[in-house]
């Protein structure tokens, strides 16, 4: 069968909606116009007589999607099959660097306060006390690309068996819809 029109539109089809399924999590997490958002993508290769669909994004989308643990509490995500799973990813001994902080606080225009004075600290010991906590605590995966995954693949052998069918059945009659 050299030509497998409906299965390769089958397999765009489940690349763009799995693309957009992510991107709508996140938009529903608050999560909009980021730079993660706009580099989550699909293509479609061919690789002698098989097709592969590849995903990406970012390397920060896949700490966001399974989670960082912290060194005092564990994070879980579910994978593409709903499995929950324990984050592959920790702050052991290190913690994340405050600087990334200091640019997220300056954005938003946070002032921190000491809590036994109630003066403002400066926005770099702000920043030093919000990456302490990460480290302690981590980052939660939010499943935003696997969960969608999970979705599609539930129905997808199926729905991929039907399209070889119909590309099978055009080989044989052309005048076959």
């Amino acid at each position: 069968m050299k030509n497998l029109k409906a299965t390769k539109n089958y397999l765009r089809s489940v690349g763009r909606q799995t693309v957009a399924n992510a991107k709508n999590v996140l938009r529903t997490k608050g999560i909009t116009g980021s730079d993660l958002e706009n580099s989550i993508s699909y293509k479609l290769v061919k690789k002698g007589n098989s097709y592969i669909l590849e995903f990406s994004m970012s390397e920060y989308g896949e700490f966001m999607d399974k989670g960082v643990s912290g060194n005092k509490k564990k994070q879980y995500y579910k994978d593409e099959t709903g499995k929950r799973r324990k984050s592959p990813y920790s702050y052991k001994d290190k913690m994340p660097p405050a600087k990334v902080f200091e640019k997220w606080i300056a954005k938003k225009g946070i002032r921190g306060r000491s809590k036994k004075t109630g003066r403002f600290i400066t926005r770099k010991s702000t920043a030093f006390a919000m990456a302490k906590y990460r480290q302690i605590h981590g980052y939660a995966g939010l499943s935003f690309f696997s969960t969608p995954l999970q979705n599609i693949l539930t129905k997808f052998p199926q729905n991929l068996l039907n399209n070889i069918e119909k590309d099978f059945l055009k080989s044989i009659d052309p005048k076959t819809k």
